[in-house]
């Protein structure tokens, strides 16, 4: 099954660096979580490929976030602002459209994420194997 969607993963491999900035950009103009504002996006790892029905392919990548309050929010002066995150970045492949940027997913690491989405979110989705 890799092997079909080889072309679609080289292209996110080659653009992953452009990528992670439309991610950042994405979410942190999103204004989410409320009081924040997104500060660093560190990604680790090798991200994760997944083919979706209705959708093609997913990547799902391993994020470490960091926030700072915003001045006269609601979050300024909590402790617990400085704690870095961990997420997966979710991103989308929309044939002439490309790699998309979609999502974050808090607390999950890919593997959980995908599996997350095909139970809980009901998505007809399946992760790729590794091409070693």
């Amino acid at each position: 099954m890799f092997s079909e969607h080889q072309s679609a993963i080289d292209s996110f491999l080659i653009r992953s660096a452009e990528l992670q900035q439309a991610f950042f950009q994405l979410q942190s103009a999103s204004g989410k979580p409320r009081g924040l504002r997104w500060k660093t996006c560190e990604f680790e790892g090798d991200p994760k490929f997944a083919a979706e029905e209705n959708c093609g392919l997913t990547a799902w990548w391993s994020v470490t976030i960091s926030f700072e309050a915003i001045p006269g929010g609601p979050m300024e002066g909590v402790a617990a602002v400085s704690n870095l995150r961990a997420a997966s970045a979710e991103f989308v492949q929309n044939g002439e459209r490309g790699w998309q940027p979609v999502r974050v997913h808090y607390n999950l690491e890919p593997s959980e994420a995908i599996t997350f989405a095909r139970e809980n979110a009901r998505r007809k989705i399946e992760e790729l194997p590794r091409k070693d």
